[in-house]
């Protein structure tokens, strides 16, 4: 501490810090945190962090539009349900390849696949935040 004695530190400013924690939001949200909160409460389930980013983060709106948490199983049942009904089946697609790294096309390959591992997939945020098979089991 001794070296900073005398030295003046700049504090940021509240636009400065907001411009920070809030990222792409901030056009958005401005220096308004109560309604960034809210909004981050809100799709607190939808938050996606892409994988090959360093701490990138941001509301999955694909997912939201589905309205399944992006940690759940439940969202791979809900897509394979939509290509079954061929409904959003683009949508469906999208999300069930980014969530399980797989690259099937049909709904009973997904199906095929989901039933042969349900019991094994866990959410792995540090490991492509996807599911991922636990092959140890």
């Amino acid at each position: 501490m001794l070296p900073y004695i005398g030295h003046e530190q700049k504090l940021p400013t509240w636009e400065s810090h907001m411009k920070g924690l809030t990222g792409k939001y901030f056009e958005k949200f401005g220096t308004d945190a109560n309604a960034f909160q809210a909004y981050i409460n809100k799709n607190f389930d939808y938050i996606y962090c892409d994988p090959k980013a360093f701490f990138t983060w941001t509301v999955d709106e694909d997912v939201a539009q589905l309205g399944v948490s992006n940690h759940s199983i439940k969202l791979l049942d809900t897509c394979i349900d939509m290509l079954r009904r061929k409904d959003r089946e683009d949508l469906a697609l999208k999300v069930l390849k980014r969530y399980t790294g797989e690259d099937f096309t049909a709904a009973n390959e997904w199906s095929s696949w989901l039933s042969k591992n349900r019991k094994k997939l866990y959410f792995s945020e540090t490991n492509g935040y996807r599911f991922v098979i636990n092959t140890y089991n």
